[in-house]
């Protein structure tokens, strides 16, 4: 039933010409029709992973992209959300702009108005509008900016005396920070937020004792018997 109900599904998604039709006419993909986050085979993309996107893009049968873009070869990733950085590879060669978002499982950079493409918009049909997509670059398609003089450059990371991990630039020395919205944030409790002294207040207090030994108690019966002693290796 399950692979007959795949087959169905995927001769039903080969009518719909695009994603918007698809979501359409789908509300949601089975989990057993899509790739498992776990897979070696899963396709991270630009959107969550439990996004109708994501999953429409990890179908089981689904056809590769045209266009395979490298993937990383197990470096770390210095390139956060919120750099400016420098376009040195593609359409844009040579312009800066911000980083939007960063795919690190791929090696996906997407700047903020920069290597667009345009699309049509399904919902404007009769005005012909078209909507830019920002399409990801690799790390290797962009270089950051060095604070110091504001032209780009290679870095390398560093300790400091405190023992904290910094991003230096090659050329100047000049320690990059990373932007504060990747940093660790102290969240704000909201108004249906447990609070910190909510959550830390001992509620019950759990004994050492048997159920047998908790029932007696509980009624009043007091065991007067020796226990034989036990030793434990």
């Amino acid at each position: 039933i399950l692979l007959l109900n795949r087959r169905m599904l995927h001769g039903a998604l080969r009518s719909c010409r695009s994603l918007s039709t698809a979501r359409c006419c789908f509300g949601r993909f089975p989990d057993e029709a899509t790739r498992h986050p776990a897979s070696k085979q899963f396709r991270h993309t630009e959107y969550p992973v439990d996004s109708f996107e994501s999953k429409y893009k990890n179908l089981r049968q689904a056809k590769a992209e045209r266009r395979k873009l490298l993937k990383p070869l197990g470096f770390r990733q210095f390139i956060f959300p919120g750099d400016f950085v420098m376009i040195t590879h593609g359409q844009d060669m040579g312009k800066r702009g911000v980083v939007s978002q960063v795919v690190h499982e791929n090696g996906w950079v997407f700047v903020k108005g920069r290597n667009l493409t345009w699309k049509n918009d399904p919902k404007a049909i009769l005005s012909n509008m078209e909507e830019p997509i920002e399409k990801p670059l690799l790390y290797s398609e962009v270089s950051l900016i060095d604070p110091e003089d504001r032209e780009p450059t290679s870095i390398s990371f560093r300790f400091t005396e405190d023992g904290r991990e910094v991003r230096v630039s090659k050329r100047t020395g000049r320690v990059i920070p990373i932007p504060e919205e990747e940093e660790e944030k102290l969240t704000v409790d909201g108004p249906t937020d447990t609070s910190a002294a909510e959550a830390s207040r001992i509620t019950f207090d759990m004994p050492l004792k048997t159920f047998e030994q908790d029932v007696m108690d509980s009624i009043g019966i007091v065991d007067n018997r020796v226990k034989y002693p036990t030793w434990y290796y």
